[in-house]
């Protein structure tokens, strides 16, 4: 990254950090997303998913906020944490990113996540170490190498590469138990596509029994595909279709 892009990427933050005051007294720092997000490898690409759940306080605000978005046609980011602060991040990697590309072409995956990495991390120099509120992942898949990235992110920009699966937010610790329990035996090249999005599943489906956030078989939660096709998401029905097979509600 060159120090004139570099420049730019700081003026850029420093002018979003100046805009979260008027951001915060428009209200939207009540609103948190009360979020589990999971990314996962499997033989030929990731998995990323997230409930839906905006919660105010002890408030359902919204059951359908979106919180993994794509960032190119192999790439996708996800966020958890403060919703404005979740935006601010969005908008500055998608303008940061278009910045770059137009001026270099496309970037391959490594690059677009050492981009993420500089965002949190420029976020959290210049504001003075102000807690962020917000955690992220990136995920990408190279169709050339095959290569896949899943990228964790925490409020000051410390990243860690995650060789199976990452999980995160207010339920990432119970969604992490289902995916640890599971890598623990076997290796992301012997899981097929189906199978992958079942077990996001289960793991979103553990993250709601016993975390604040929305149940996959009521709700359904936001999942996408990201192989050598690119960034696909899939339909609400038929993960509710799934969650509900995987976990049949029980009789009181």
């Amino acid at each position: 990254m060159t120090k004139s892009v570099q420049a730019r990427i700081e003026e850029k933050v420093s002018r979003a950090i100046r805009a979260i005051p008027q951001s915060l007294r428009r209200g939207e720092r009540a609103l948190k997303s009360g979020t589990v997000i999971v990314a996962l490898k499997y033989a030929t690409g990731i998995v990323i998913g997230a409930d839906r759940n905006t919660i105010e306080g002890h408030k359902v605000f919204s059951h359908k906020t979106r919180k993994v978005a794509k960032v190119t046609p192999h790439s996708a980011i996800g966020g958890a944490g403060l919703v404005a602060m979740i935006r601010l991040i969005h908008d500055i990697y998608h303008e940061c990113l278009f910045m770059m590309q137009t001026e270099n072409g496309d970037m391959p995956i490594e690059a677009q996540a050492k981009l993420m990495r500089t965002i949190f991390q420029q976020l959290w120099t210049l504001s003075a170490g102000t807690p962020l509120e917000a955690v992220g992942i990136y995920a990408g898949f190279d169709p050339a190498t095959k290569k896949k990235i899943i990228l964790e992110l925490d409020e000051a920009g410390a990243d860690c590469y995650r060789e199976t699966f990452a999980a995160i937010g207010s339920g990432g610790d119970e969604a992490a138990s289902i995916l640890r329990k599971y890598f623990r035996t076997h290796a992301p090249s012997k899981l097929n596509e189906e199978s992958a999005i079942e077990l996001a599943v289960e793991a979103l489906i553990e993250a709601a029994e016993d975390v604040y956030v929305s149940d996959p078989r009521v709700y359904p939660p936001m999942l996408a595909i990201i192989d050598k096709s690119g960034y696909r998401e899939l339909g609400g029905e038929k993960i509710t279709k799934i969650a509900r097979r995987i976990a049949p509600w029980q009789a009181s």
